[in-house]
């Protein structure tokens, strides 16, 4: 269970996420998760081999834009709309470009 993932492979984390999430419909336990998965940082993926350090660093590391994306979405399930834009901002940061950040930008310009 989520007591043998390993920050090593932070994409366990968010398989775990997406089970908690839509199979037993528990967003808490999702949240836990993601933010487990968002935390990993690249010196502990790329532990074998060169690790990128500094600002840029979570760029070499795309899959954690993911991981925050879905943190995000959880987080407006939980109607909690203050941390769900702190989680995008940080998207924003990382990857101004992101498709899904666009379409959010997009959506609340709308209401």
């Amino acid at each position: 269970t989520h007591d043998r993932v390993i920050n090593a492979k932070p994409e366990a984390w968010m398989i775990l996420g997406d089970f908690y999430l839509q199979v037993m419909k528990d967003p808490a336990r999702a949240e836990e998760a993601y933010k487990k998965a968002a935390a990993c940082t690249p010196a502990e993926i790329f532990k074998n081999g060169s690790q990128p350090a500094g600002p840029g660093a979570y760029l070499a590391f795309p899959d954690h834009i993911t991981f925050l994306k879905r943190l995000a979405n959880v987080y407006a399930l939980q109607n909690d709309p203050k941390l769900a834009v702190e989680t995008w901002q940080r998207v924003q940061y990382l990857k101004p470009d992101d498709p899904d950040l666009q379409k959010m930008i997009q959506q609340s310009q709308k209401k």
